[in-house]
């Protein structure tokens, strides 16, 4: 029981971070909890080309592709690069981190 509590709770926090990103980006909350949709969003924040989002879905190009995407993301919350590292090791330490920091702020480049 305390260990379904505990991944239910990590899932919510998780899910409240990433809402409140995408909300500080322009967009609505719960564009955050339909799964690729939320993938296609991230690409639009990027400004990435959209066709990126089918380069998911092939092996190898999709790491590629996706470490793109946690840093061209971070950058646009005025973050340096290297702050990608901690996303992709820590995410939702992370994710907390830039969700609730007042001193970080959406910038769109």
């Amino acid at each position: 029981m305390n260990e379904e509590l505990i991944r239910l709770s990590y899932y919510l926090f998780g899910t409240i971070c990433i809402w409140l990103l995408f909300i500080e980006a322009g967009e609505k909350g719960w564009k955050s909890l339909i799964p690729i949709y939320n993938i296609y969003i991230i690409i639009k924040i990027t400004d990435k080309p959209t066709w990126w989002l089918i380069l998911l879905f092939i092996p190898i190009a999709n790491v590629i592709i996706g470490l793109i995407l946690f840093v061209t993301f971070i950058k646009k919350f005025n973050q340096p690069a290297w702050h990608a590292i901690l996303m992709l090791f820590l995410p939702h330490f992370y994710v907390f981190y830039i969700a609730f920091s007042e001193k970080i702020v959406y910038k769109d480049l």
